[in-house]
């Protein structure tokens, strides 16, 4: 949907002014991130997607006992879990099943675990930067309830698996 809204748009513009052209026509932020059209609302579901792999990453960082099915659920529970109705709720329940083992994860990616986890924990560092920069940049500009931003912290309370993660990192 951003690269949709990028048409008619002036080359190097970014997120920020996309955001703030579309809240000039009068229109407030909640009304602009709940439209499932705008660049608003576009990066509001970017930050949870990312929230959720960043989740799921950190726990596999932490927990390198837990299967990969259980990494993508800490990852879910702390981000999109929140945000969606019983019946996506179960959709994800069975597609987390389908989840790869830790291994083929990781060979995917052209190395073993060991070998990446130290990348792994470097990029998590970065990407946290990177959210920090979303959610701040979201409220700002007030494209996104405060209501909201209130329950996307409340979850991610609520699983402090992968969020403890983070910390555990960040402490080394």
């Amino acid at each position: 949907k951003i690269r949709a809204n990028l048409s008619g748009c002036r080359e190097g513009v970014t997120l920020r002014e996309m955001i703030e052209k579309e809240m000039s026509g009068g229109r407030d932020g909640k009304a602009v991130s709940l439209d499932g059209k705008s660049t608003g609302c576009s990066l509001l579901w970017l930050k949870r997607a990312l929230r959720f792999i960043s989740g799921m990453l950190s726990a596999m960082v932490s927990h390198k006992e837990w299967t990969m099915r259980e990494c993508v659920n800490a990852g879910y529970e702390g981000s999109l879990k929140v945000h969606h109705n019983f019946v996506m709720k179960n959709v994800f329940s069975v597609a987390s099943r389908a989840a790869p083992a830790r291994a083929a994860f990781f060979s995917t990616l052209g190395d073993s675990e060991a070998a990446l986890m130290p990348a792994l924990v470097e990029m998590l560092r970065k990407f946290e930067g990177v959210l920090e920069g979303i959610q701040a940049m979201l409220v700002e500009k007030g494209s996104r309830p405060r209501s909201e931003w209130l329950r996307d912290q409340t979850a991610e309370e609520a699983t402090p698996r992968p969020m403890e993660a983070r910390r555990i990192e960040r402490a080394d």
